[in-house]
């Protein structure tokens, strides 16, 4: 986690981030004590955390952000770019699940 940030603290939950590479900022995901927790992966632009149900089901829950197109030129890059991104990790958690 980035120095200086804080957690969002919410009794009966647990806190999955992404942050934003040497920035504050990023994405997160609140998950239920109690649910377990199969797998999380992402990265600043998608985040997946896979939850094993009581039934032995997988449930998968995501959560993307796509920048503002006005925002993209100022942090160099495109909005293919951020798709590509996003796409790696909905391929990692089909990969490990």
């Amino acid at each position: 986690m980035t120095r200086g940030a804080d957690i969002l603290p919410v009794p009966g939950y647990h806190w999955y981030e992404q942050r934003r590479s040497g920035r504050r900022g990023g994405i997160a995901i609140l998950v239920r004590e109690g649910l377990c927790v199969h797998l999380v992966v992402g990265n600043e632009y998608a985040q997946f955390v896979e939850l094993r149900l009581p039934n032995g089901a997988l449930c998968t829950i995501g959560n993307t952000y796509l920048p503002p197109t006005n925002n993209l030129g100022r942090r160099r890059l495109t909005e293919n770019g951020v798709r590509e991104a996003c796409e790696e990790i909905i391929f990692k958690i089909h990969a490990e699940s």
